[in-house]
């Protein structure tokens, strides 16, 4: 366990740091000390002409950030691009899933129906994308260049240029535009992420913030009832390399060996061919672990083995299997717990 005792990004000012751990801990009953209120009201502004343009704006809401954006925006730029999300439908005809004209309309929880974007755009990231790279969340740029690509007669966002604050990140993610700017870091829309779908009738809470894993596409799922079980899905992408991936994914293990919940399935697309006869060294780390690859036959069009399910702390009768789909390049894999 490692336990953090330097605040960053208020590191320079230890005065509103204690300021900011005070209210954190604050009940709504208790009163604001002196002090406090004194050092807040030194800050307040009435209009927002007193106020820098650049400056931060606090809500308590994801609806005010995304009215807040949208009026910024829309007053400092002409040249707007809107991305809008790529939502998709079954065909109730073909049962083939059919990409949506426009976004579906999401809830609070979901993200944005459409991104705008616009040259000397003030942008932050909001995910870590190459920790070792400084590509974080919360890193701070602003939109210098915007790549489209046309695919069917429609123009769609590729790559994202970013000028960023800290002029050492992203040494990686440069020089992938034909002018050759080494100073624009480019950050692109690619696919990715993982999902569950739980049936109405099982008792399942969603596990958050897993201890030392910072770089992984995971989600994890504690069910308990009406059979318990402690259920992980991971994608790993292509290019993912893997020392990181690795590192990450024993951090995962052991967070889940804490938890003491048995039995552990974990399923997902690892992008390593457990049918090969070369080194399999995600295979090689599950197995130190104490789990057992349940899957036994090819889960591509190319029979390749790239969705395993592992399964660790079990006395129970297992089943699994592949089944067959037109759906995707993968078929699915199951796994029934009797």
């Amino acid at each position: 366990m490692i336990t953090l005792t330097q605040i960053m990004r208020q590191r320079d000012d230890l005065a509103y740091a204690e300021l900011l751990n005070r209210l954190r801990v604050k009940q709504k009953q208790d009163k604001l000390n002196d002090a406090d209120r004194c050092m807040l009201e030194t800050v307040i502004r009435f209009s927002t002409e007193d106020c820098p343009t650049d400056a931060l704006h606090i809500y308590a809401t994801n609806k005010e950030v995304e009215n807040n954006n949208t009026e910024a925006i829309s007053s400092r730029f002409s040249n707007i691009i809107n991305i809008d999300a790529q939502d998709y439908k079954k065909d109730p005809r073909t049962g083939e899933m059919k990409k949506q004209a426009i976004p579906c309309k999401g809830d609070k929880h979901d993200l944005l129906d459409t991104l705008q974007i616009a040259i000397g755009a003030r942008v932050m990231l909001t995910r870590n994308i190459d920790v070792e790279d400084g590509l974080v969340n919360g890193t701070f740029g602003n939109v210098a260049k915007i790549t489209t690509v046309n695919r069917d007669d429609v123009s769609y966002v590729q790559l994202i240029g970013l000028h960023l604050d800290n002029v050492n990140a992203g040494q990686k993610h440069r020089n992938k535009a034909p002018d050759g700017d080494d100073s624009i870091v480019y950050i692109e829309r690619k696919g990715g992420g993982v999902a569950m779908y739980v049936k109405n009738n099982l008792e399942v809470h969603l596990q958050m913030y897993i201890h030392n894993v910072t770089d992984l596409e995971y989600l994890v799922l504690k069910v308990e009832a009406p059979k318990q079980a402690l259920i992980a899905v991971i994608y790993r992408p292509p290019n993912y390399n893997l020392t990181g991936f690795l590192g990450n994914l024993d951090a995962l293990l052991t967070s889940l060996e804490v938890f003491d919940f048995k039995p552990v399935i974990v399923c997902g697309d690892f992008n390593e061919d457990q049918l090969s006869h070369g080194n399999k060294p995600i295979l090689g780390l599950f197995q130190e672990k104490g789990y057992t690859q349940l899957i036994t036959s090819g889960t591509t069009e190319n029979n390749t083995l790239l969705d395993p399910v592992f399964i660790s702390g079990t006395h129970l009768r297992v089943t699994a299997g592949v089944l067959q789909t037109y759906y995707s390049y993968h078929d699915p894999v199951y796994c029934v717990l009797e």
